[in-house]
């Protein structure tokens, strides 16, 4: 991600670059002076700007550690909660990040059920999160169930299953 990013930079640096080095023509004036329309190009320039500084904002290099969940339960076990601790406090230390904590189920139960469940897991991350003084609106949850392009394993033996009851953050896309 950190190399698309800076990719896109050099690409913006340099078409900049490209654009205020090129030659113009001498143009000799008109017997009659015409009005010289506004400079659109300075506009231009000011915008791409504004939007490379934006995007040369580094993002710091972390990565979330999940949390497992028992079967058919949203509580978060003593392991759990030091796993997210350090979670939080990562969150704590970069207050413009925002993030997606996406709750998750095995293949037992209805669809119905297992959204919910997974939505329950998702939100009781979220709490915990509030709880170490994260803004409720850095977060958004989502659930995906047991939907099984999710699962990380496909196997039915009890270890395979506890696997795919989990909760996982990462970084929103959309960073402000």
């Amino acid at each position: 991600m950190n190399k698309t990013k800076f990719s896109l930079l050099f690409v913006l640096i340099f078409a900049l670059a490209i654009a205020g080095c090129q030659k113009r023509e001498e143009v000799k004036p008109d017997p009659q002076p015409q009005p010289q329309p506004a400079p659109a190009v300075e506009a231009v320039v000011t915008t791409t700007v504004v939007e490379v500084e934006k995007v040369a904002q580094p993002i710091p290099d972390y990565t979330f550690k999940p949390v497992k969940f028992a079967f058919r339960k949203a509580t978060l076990t003593k392991r759990a909660q030091d796993a997210l601790r350090s979670n939080a406090q990562f969150l704590v230390e970069n207050p413009s990040l925002n993030i997606v904590v996406s709750g998750f189920c095995d293949d037992r139960g209805s669809v119905a059920f297992n959204m919910k469940l997974g939505l329950n897991r998702a939100n009781a991350v979220k709490k915990y999160y509030v709880s170490r003084g994260i803004k409720a609106d850095r977060i958004k949850t989502v659930s995906y169930g047991k939907d099984k392009k999710y699962f990380i394993s496909k196997g039915k033996r009890p270890k395979d299953r506890a696997v795919n009851r989990r909760a996982e953050t990462r970084l929103a896309l959309n960073q402000s």
